[in-house]
């Protein structure tokens, strides 16, 4: 062999070994390349449904959250406006409750007699009416006893105002 450029040459044989080498190499790495493809890429493939997966269940997730803290949240008024429902209902059926009296006196009061003061205590009952007559106390003395809300009813007091001349009456009586 000559020396080229001061560089020994190799062997036609020795190229030939080498360059059947390079070509075996390169073949038997893509065919490792395309094999390792042909099981890795349905993997990455997985990975990347699971990870688009991930996210959009991270943002459903972020609106179930916020929508259970709402409801959690309605829940608890919820709750509590049942449990001031069932104080005033419980209010609203006890005995003691001046409620049904008051709207007695009221009703029959009408317009034939201003009531200027109830008093309303344990079983005892007040009343302070204006009229314009004696007759009509007497008549919604009568009513209230028709009521059978209020019973044992006494007339205790009954002065004319000079002023505006109407009879000032005060009414006791008792709860039924």
């Amino acid at each position: 062999m000559k020396n080229v450029n001061f560089v020994h040459t190799l062997s036609p044989k020795k190229q030939y070994e080498i360059k059947r080498w390079f070509y075996l190499s390169s073949a038997l790495f893509c065919a490792a390349v395309i094999i390792m493809s042909f099981f890795l890429l349905p993997e990455i493939y997985c990975l990347y449904k699971t990870k688009k997966e991930i996210r959009m269940l991270r943002t459903k997730t972020i609106e179930h959250t916020a929508l259970l803290k709402n409801k959690e949240l309605l829940l608890q008024k919820n709750e509590l406006l049942n449990k001031k429902t069932t104080k005033i209902n419980r209010y609203a059926q006890h005995t003691k409750n001046p409620h049904p009296y008051i709207n007695a006196i009221t009703a029959i009061a009408a317009d034939t007699v201003k009531i200027e003061q109830i008093t309303l205590h344990k079983k005892e009952l007040s009343l302070t009416v204006l009229c314009s007559s004696p007759k009509q106390v007497a008549h919604y003395m009568e009513k209230l006893a028709d009521s059978k809300k209020i019973a044992h009813l006494k007339l205790v007091s009954l002065q004319q105002d000079n002023k505006t001349k109407l009879f000032k009456a005060v009414i006791k009586g008792k709860k039924v």
